[in-house]
């Protein structure tokens, strides 16, 4: 007999041999059974899965997410499911806290929880990454079931069948790889998603999430002015009344930033500033738009603005850095742009600082280096520096090749 709350682990897949292992190998020791429904794998996929243990059935890929996995709830026998796709990991150190959030869950009599979803990107896996979030566990109920071919949200479905239900958020998350270049670039992601959204769109051509989604796909994939025109499609209904609203007005935002068209970004960065004062990223594209139209006292203040207010991570997508680390660089490069250079290392240092491996802090500094050596030496006080590696050090070491030495007053 089983001492917790029976879990069910409900995943779909096709061809990920090379993703899935690190996937059950995060969630073997958690769930009390794994289902997996594939959809045509012509790799070692199944192979793997059953290697784990996995319950594995097999369904004809209709190019719906929906009923796929739908299918894989309808064998799911445990009182919770738990949905993870190839190219997510549940973190270790979350692994003692989920069941016991399960029993606490049974006792308030909660329907689903909504986890974060912490997504790399860029060409390595590393301090890029997105907080977003997603009702990714939930009740065994029949009456559960997906119907939208992509990107669905459960929490939605819960709601509509139950709207007093209980849906409790967790500082729990799922690590998501799949956008990282190198994985897009493999899976083809965004074509396969768009051939599945704009066949959604011939029978629903005015509906605004399939118009956000769509538009989001070429977001993804720098086609920036594609990517508006779905997005002006969907901005036609009252930005209030969308669960999605935040993130359209930023995308829209940073599209026009891409453009070039700043005056249009700026417009778009006031409109949902006014419905989404509290959002971190719409404050942080204002500070850029208006840095690039070389307004930098205004930037400066919309920089100071994402290190003074913090964001709601159950109603915005946090980029990490963007109350840290990003800002501080922003305003180091809004100082040297109007020549304060001393300014402009503090927050450079102070970037630095925070996150060794940014680049561009390590950049601004070395920029000013050069030119006022003596200055930034005093500023970084180089007498606590020890032989033993110490991050600035390696600044000293990179003045040095330029073949002069450096001497305390």
């Amino acid at each position: 007999m089983i001492n917790h709350p029976f879990l069910s682990v409900c995943m779909i897949v096709k061809n990920e041999a090379d993703l899935l292992p690190g996937c059950l190998e995060s969630i073997s020791d958690l769930a009390d059974e794994i289902i997996v429904v594939d959809t045509g794998s012509t790799d070692n996929t199944v192979k793997i899965a059953l290697n784990y243990g996995a319950k594995v059935y097999h369904e004809i890929w209709q190019n719906h997410f929906g009923k796929a996995r739908n299918r894989s709830l309808e064998q799911a026998r445990g009182q919770w499911v738990l949905i993870l796709d190839a190219d997510e990991r549940f973190p270790l150190e979350f692994k003692n806290r989920l069941i016991p959030l399960l029993y606490r869950a049974i006792l308030r009599k909660t329907e689903g929880i909504i986890v974060k979803i912490k997504s790399y990107y860029g060409k390595d896996i590393g301090y890029n990454y997105v907080f977003d979030s997603a009702c990714r566990i939930f009740r065994n109920r029949p009456e559960y079931r997906f119907k939208l071919s992509l990107h669905e949200e459960m929490s939605h479905i819960i709601l509509k069948k139950n709207p007093k239900a209980r849906i409790e958020t967790t500082d729990i998350y799922i690590e998501h790889f799949g956008y990282v270049e190198k994985i897009i670039h493999q899976k083809r992601k965004n074509e396969r998603n768009l051939n599945i959204l704009k066949r959604e769109l011939e029978n629903n051509p005015h509906d605004p999430f399939l118009n956000y989604a769509c538009g989001t796909e070429y977001f993804q994939q720098q086609q920036y002015q594609l990517a508006l025109d779905y997005y002006r499609k969907a901005l036609k209904v009252d930005l209030k009344t969308l669960s999605f609203g935040a993130d359209l007005i930023y995308k829209m935002a940073v599209s026009y930033l891409h453009l070039r068209e700043y005056k249009k970004g700026l417009m778009t960065v006031e409109r949902g500033l006014k419905i989404f004062p509290d959002f971190t990223a719409l404050w942080f594209i204002k500070g850029e738009l208006h840095y690039l139209q070389g307004q930098l006292e205004i930037a400066r203040s919309a920089y100071q603005k994402c290190l003074e207010i913090r964001s709601d991570p159950r109603r915005y997508i946090q980029i990490n850095g963007l109350e840290s680390f990003r800002t501080y660089w922003a305003l180091g490069r809004t100082f040297e742009k109007e020549g304060n250079e001393e300014k402009a290392v503090e927050f450079y240092c102070l970037a630095y600082q925070n996150n060794h491996q940014y680049q561009s802090a390590y950049e601004g500094i070395l920029r000013i280096f050069k030119s006022q050596k003596n200055r930034i030496l005093n500023y970084l006080d180089f007498s606590s520096i020890n032989s033993n590696y110490d991050p600035v050090f390696d600044l000293y070491k990179t003045w040095l090749s330029g073949g002069e030495t450096y001497e305390q007053n």
